[in-house]
């Protein structure tokens, strides 16, 4: 199996993802040499059986083999659920990361979003003061018939 260092920016995601097909790939492997095993026990069980001394040699051989690799394939097998489940933990810890970073740049968007709101409300009240400021200039300007004939 592949060493588990981190390769070149991996992502704890990609390290993950990368121990479940090293384990299956070994679990494969395991699986392809018990089933040879149990071809190579096919082939050595009758003469075994039948009193021939070396055939029963090979056959305990082979029936030893055989209970290491099954042992082995369920130890593989417990490992690939192992890591499958640190698969889906890796996704929501980046899944939660990527939420943090962008309420982080949200935030800083709100903050300026804030910033303008406050020019615009100065500039809202700049504008109210001045109409109000030419409102009145105006009021005084028909009151004394400038710019209403009919005043005088």
């Amino acid at each position: 199996m592949a060493t588990k260092k981190q390769v070149t920016n991996e992502s704890s995601v990609e390290i993950a993802e990368r121990t479940v097909r090293e384990l299956q790939a070994k679990h494969d492997r395991v699986s392809a040499a018990r089933a040879e095993d149990d071809r190579e026990m096919g082939r050595v069980s009758l003469a075994a059986h039948s009193g021939d001394a070396e055939a029963s040699k090979r056959l305990d051989t082979v029936v030893e083999r055989m209970l290491r690799r099954d042992l082995e394939q369920k130890s593989i097998t417990s490992a690939i659920m192992v890591a499958q489940q640190r698969v889906a933990e890796a996704k929501a810890d980046a899944a939660a990361a990527e939420q943090r970073r962008v309420a982080l740049e949200l935030r800083e968007l709100a903050k300026v979003m804030h910033a303008a709101a406050k020019k615009c409300d100065a500039g809202l009240a700049m504008l109210t003061e001045g109409a109000k400021e030419m409102r009145d200039a105006i009021a005084l300007t028909n009151a004394r018939g400038l710019g209403n004939p009919s005043a005088t």
